[in-house]
């Protein structure tokens, strides 16, 4: 009964392997969805072995092992292929295309010199792009670029807290405003309005 029991383990261990070898187990593992697969490669075993309820029973307490095992040799995979990933030879380029959808697919890109097709010439037009956008501007005007900042300076430096009257249209509208009103796009409300004074309400516009 034993000898017979092992006979039939060593011969399901084969067909297991016969398995594994038709679906390329080592090339499909790289997949994006490996634990379907190894579900899938488990049900096309029982199948193609015919596995006994006994024997079943026996294949249970390993299947759990089995299928870390299947994981553990896939992450080893991973870590290899992504160790070896070069950008000189577009073998990173090869792989992310497969994460990317054909929908944000990046056409051809034209510039004044030539037209980027592949990934890497993609690359190098874009980063070329940004790096441009974050320059200052060339000062097309130097004199008046002086004035302004002249004036800037001159603003700061004679800053003084002289109190100016009020326009007498801003008190008019102020006076007018009804206070039950709905709060503007400032979200200040009639009835602060009515109470803030109005030289410290000048000021704010003035200064806005």
């Amino acid at each position: 009964m034993n000898r017979t029991f092992h006979s039939r383990i060593s011969y399901h261990k084969g067909k297991c392997h016969q398995t594994c070898l038709i679906y390329d187990v080592s090339r499909r593992l790289m997949s994006n969805n490996v634990s379907q697969f190894i579900s899938a490669v488990m049900q096309q075993v029982y199948f193609l072995v015919n596995i006994d309820y006994c024997l079943t029973l026996a294949y249970q307490p390993i299947n759990k092992n089995i299928r870390k095992a299947f994981k553990d040799y896939s992450d080893k995979l991973w870590k290899e292929k992504l160790e070896d990933l070069q950008i000189d030879d577009e073998s990173f380029w090869n792989l992310t295309k497969n994460f990317i959808s054909s929908k944000t697919k990046i056409p051809y890109l034209n510039s004044t010199i030539s037209t980027a097709i592949t990934d890497l010439d993609k690359t190098e037009l874009i980063a070329q792009k940004l790096e441009k956008q974050f320059q200052l501007n060339p000062i097309s005007d130097p004199v008046h670029e002086n004035t302004v900042m002249q004036t800037i300076n001159n603003f700061y430096q004679n800053n003084s807290d002289d109190i100016i009257p009020p326009a007498s249209s801003d008190i008019t509208i102020i006076k007018n405003t009804k206070i039950k009103s709905a709060p503007g796009l400032d979200s200040i409300s009639k009835q602060n309005l009515e109470k803030t004074s109005h030289y410290h309400y000048h000021q704010t516009l003035s200064h806005q």
